[in-house]
C-alpha cells in the first residue's frame, strides 16, 4: 500500500469527522484519556482486548468455510456497526489484517487510537480463535507497514 495524496486525505478527515455520532464523540475522548492516564499502558491496554473479546462473542461469525468468508462475515458485522472494514490475507505463517474506516472522533488524539487497536485485537483474536485458530495464538498490531492514513494492521501468528 502506498501513502495518500492530498485529495484522499482530505476524503478521509471529512469521512471521520462524519462517521463519528457527536452524542459519543466527548465521551470518547475522555474515555480514552482518563483510561490511559489512570491505568498502566499494560492493564489499559488488557482491558480493551478483554472488551473487544467481549464484542466478538456478542456477533459470532458462525462457521466459515474459508478465509474469504470468515472476512465476508468480519465485514457484514463491520458494515452493520459502521466501523469500517476489513482485508484479510494468508500469509505463508499468519494471517494479516487490515482494518480502515475505523470510528474515530475528528478530535481524538493517539488514546483513542490506542483503545480501538487494543479492543480490534481482542475482537479478532477471538474471532479467529472461534473458527479453530490456536488458542495460543493472538493477533497484535503491526505498526507503520501499511503507511497508509486510517489503516490498521494487525498480523494473527506466533
Amino acid at each position: 500500500m502506498t501513502g495518500m495524496n492530498p485529495a484522499a486525505s482530505e476524503l478521509l478527515a471529512y469521512y471521520r469527522s462524519t462517521q463519528c455520532s457527536r452524542q459519543w464523540r466527548v465521551f470518547l475522548v475522555a474515555f480514552a484519556a482518563e483510561l490511559f492516564s489512570e491505568a498502566d499502558q499494560d492493564g489499559a491496554r488488557g482491558f480493551m482486548r478483554q472488551l473487544g473479546r467481549r464484542m466478538a462473542a456478542a456477533m459470532p461469525l458462525g462457521q466459515c468455510e474459508s478465509l474469504g468468508d470468515v472476512e465476508q462475515a468480519m465485514n457484514q458485522y463491520w458494515d452493520d456497526l459502521e466501523w469500517g472494514w476489513c482485508r484479510l490475507v494468508d500469509s505463508e505463517r499468519a494471517i494479516d489484517i487490515c482494518h480502515g474506516g475505523w470510528p474515530t472522533p475528528d478530535d481524538a488524539d493517539r488514546n483513542w487510537r490506542g483503545v480501538v487497536v487494543a479492543l480490534l485485537e481482542g475482537v479478532y483474536s477471538a474471532w479467529l480463535e472461534a473458527q479453530g485458530g490456536d488458542a495460543q495464538l493472538v493477533v497484535r498490531h503491526v505498526e507503520g507497514t501499511a503507511n497508509v492514513e486510517g489503516v490498521l494492521e494487525f498480523r494473527y501468528a506466533r
